[in-house]
């Protein structure tokens, strides 16, 4: 049987298991299942029949592109991998609920102190005069 990773989002679904193992040949197959085993999970994953917009699914490591038709054998890890909601712009502003700065950095500036006004992009963001990026 395929072992299913439950986002935290959903684990109050699955009676707080974190992992199920339940079968099928195809993601499909194994979210059908997936959802007799944790009633209710279908209408947060498949809403109209379809994967949810908002969900990738990753088979043995790899996200695959045949949504509820990607193979899925006996021994496959499969997770849910819920979009990234949220976000933050370069000058560390709320987005989504949470305060962000480039690359988890909380000491960038513009040299007045102020967190929120930095000064230059954060490393490895840095656009050279006549780079293609």
């Amino acid at each position: 049987m395929a072992r299913v990773w439950v986002p935290a989002q959903l684990v109050d679904l699955c009676g707080g298991r974190r992992v199920v193992d339940v079968p099928g040949r195809t993601v499909g197959e194994v979210l059908r299942a997936l959802d007799r085993e944790c009633p209710g999970l279908a209408e947060r994953l498949l809403p109209g029949g379809t994967l949810a917009p908002d969900l990738a699914v990753s088979v043995d490591g790899a996200i695959g592109t045949l949504g509820l038709l990607e193979p899925v054998t006996p021994t496959s890890e499969v997770y849910l991998v819920p979009a990234l909601q949220g976000g933050a712009t370069t000058h560390g502003e709320v987005r989504g609920g949470w305060r962000a700065f480039p690359r988890g950095r909380t000491d960038v500036g513009a040299g007045d102190g102020d967190p929120a006004r930095p000064s230059r992009p954060s490393a490895g963001h840095e656009r050279r005069r006549g780079s293609a990026v």
